[in-house]
Protein backbone atom coordinates (compact mmCIF):
# COMPACT_ATOMS: atom_id res chain seq x y z
CA UNK A 1 0.00 0.00 0.00
CA UNK A 2 2.08 3.22 -1.04
CA UNK A 3 1.49 6.39 1.26
CA UNK A 4 0.57 9.86 -0.29
CA UNK A 5 3.47 12.16 1.01
CA UNK A 6 2.63 15.08 -1.03
CA UNK A 7 -1.02 16.20 -2.33
CA UNK A 8 -1.42 19.36 -3.60
CA UNK A 9 -5.28 20.03 -4.75
CA UNK A 10 -6.42 22.74 -7.13
CA UNK A 11 -3.22 24.86 -6.48
CA UNK A 12 -3.19 28.80 -8.26
CA UNK A 13 -0.80 31.36 -7.64
CA UNK A 14 -1.17 34.29 -9.52
CA UNK A 15 1.92 37.52 -9.32
CA UNK A 16 0.50 40.90 -9.74
CA UNK A 17 -2.19 40.63 -12.21
CA UNK A 18 -1.02 37.17 -14.24
CA UNK A 19 -2.09 34.08 -13.79
CA UNK A 20 1.43 31.99 -13.29
CA UNK A 21 -0.29 28.63 -13.00
CA UNK A 22 -4.05 27.38 -12.16
CA UNK A 23 -6.16 24.40 -10.35
CA UNK A 24 -2.32 22.53 -10.41
CA UNK A 25 -3.01 18.46 -8.84
CA UNK A 26 0.13 16.89 -7.38
CA UNK A 27 0.07 13.68 -5.59
CA UNK A 28 3.60 12.16 -4.77
CA UNK A 29 3.71 8.94 -2.95
CA UNK A 30 6.12 8.14 -0.30
CA UNK A 31 9.55 6.45 -2.27
CA UNK A 32 8.35 8.16 -5.69
CA UNK A 33 10.49 10.88 -7.26
CA UNK A 34 8.54 13.85 -9.34
CA UNK A 35 10.11 15.56 -12.13
CA UNK A 36 8.42 18.86 -13.15
CA UNK A 37 9.07 19.96 -17.06
CA UNK A 38 8.54 23.21 -18.78
CA UNK A 39 9.82 26.35 -21.02
CA UNK A 40 11.64 28.95 -19.37
CA UNK A 41 9.20 30.90 -17.37
CA UNK A 42 6.12 28.05 -17.33
CA UNK A 43 6.12 28.33 -13.37
CA UNK A 44 8.26 25.35 -12.55
CA UNK A 45 10.18 26.96 -10.00
CA UNK A 46 7.31 28.65 -8.21
CA UNK A 47 5.42 25.55 -8.35
CA UNK A 48 8.62 24.47 -6.25
CA UNK A 49 8.91 26.96 -4.20
CA UNK A 50 5.38 26.65 -3.39
CA UNK A 51 5.50 23.10 -2.16
CA UNK A 52 8.76 23.77 0.04
CA UNK A 53 6.92 26.70 2.02
CA UNK A 54 8.49 29.35 0.27
CA UNK A 55 4.93 30.63 -1.24
CA UNK A 56 1.66 30.50 -0.25
CA UNK A 57 -0.65 29.53 -2.86
CA UNK A 58 -3.84 32.28 -3.97
CA UNK A 59 -5.58 29.17 -4.11
CA UNK A 60 -5.62 25.43 -3.37
CA UNK A 61 -4.41 23.16 -0.65
CA UNK A 62 -1.52 21.10 0.00
CA UNK A 63 -1.12 17.76 2.44
CA UNK A 64 1.95 16.94 3.74
CA UNK A 65 1.75 13.50 5.09
CA UNK A 66 -1.61 13.68 6.07
CA UNK A 67 -1.75 16.78 7.57
CA UNK A 68 -3.29 19.82 5.74
CA UNK A 69 -0.78 22.70 5.31
CA UNK A 70 -1.99 25.83 6.15
CA UNK A 71 0.99 27.56 6.50
CA UNK A 72 4.09 28.26 4.69
CA UNK A 73 6.21 27.49 7.55
CA UNK A 74 4.78 24.06 8.13
CA UNK A 75 6.99 22.64 5.22
CA UNK A 76 9.96 24.37 5.58
CA UNK A 77 11.50 21.84 8.16
CA UNK A 78 10.32 18.69 6.10
CA UNK A 79 10.23 19.91 2.38
CA UNK A 80 13.84 21.66 0.84
CA UNK A 81 13.77 23.47 -2.69
CA UNK A 82 17.47 23.91 -4.79
CA UNK A 83 17.04 26.32 -7.48
CA UNK A 84 18.87 26.44 -10.72
CA UNK A 85 20.28 29.88 -9.20
CA UNK A 86 21.60 28.09 -5.97
CA UNK A 87 24.91 28.78 -4.66
CA UNK A 88 26.02 25.66 -4.07
CA UNK A 89 29.52 25.15 -2.44
CA UNK A 90 31.40 24.02 -5.68
CA UNK A 91 34.45 23.01 -3.77
CA UNK A 92 32.16 20.77 -1.99
CA UNK A 93 30.81 16.89 -3.48
CA UNK A 94 27.27 16.25 -3.06
CA UNK A 95 27.50 14.26 0.01
CA UNK A 96 29.03 17.09 1.45
CA UNK A 97 26.56 19.63 0.56
CA UNK A 98 23.82 17.40 1.93
CA UNK A 99 25.29 17.44 4.97
CA UNK A 100 25.65 20.87 5.31
CA UNK A 101 21.83 21.60 3.71
CA UNK A 102 20.62 19.10 6.64
CA UNK A 103 22.26 20.89 9.35
CA UNK A 104 21.59 24.42 8.27
CA UNK A 105 17.81 22.83 8.46
CA UNK A 106 18.82 21.72 12.43
CA UNK A 107 17.65 18.04 11.32
CA UNK A 108 17.82 15.41 14.56
CA UNK A 109 19.79 12.96 12.28
CA UNK A 110 22.34 14.36 9.93
CA UNK A 111 23.83 11.38 8.26
CA UNK A 112 20.68 9.39 8.35
CA UNK A 113 18.86 12.27 5.98
CA UNK A 114 22.31 11.99 3.96
CA UNK A 115 22.14 8.39 3.20
CA UNK A 116 18.63 8.73 2.17
CA UNK A 117 19.02 11.24 -0.10
CA UNK A 118 22.12 9.64 -1.77
CA UNK A 119 20.47 6.63 -1.75
CA UNK A 120 17.68 7.92 -3.29
CA UNK A 121 19.18 9.67 -5.83
CA UNK A 122 21.32 6.20 -6.64
CA UNK A 123 24.57 8.07 -6.08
Amino acid sequence: MTTETLVAKDLTFTYLKYCIFNDVHINVDQGQILGILGINGAGKSTLLRLLAGQLPPNKGSIRFQGRTITSPTQLKSAVGFVGDDANFLNNLTVEENRRYSAKLRQLRNVQQAVEHTLSTLDL
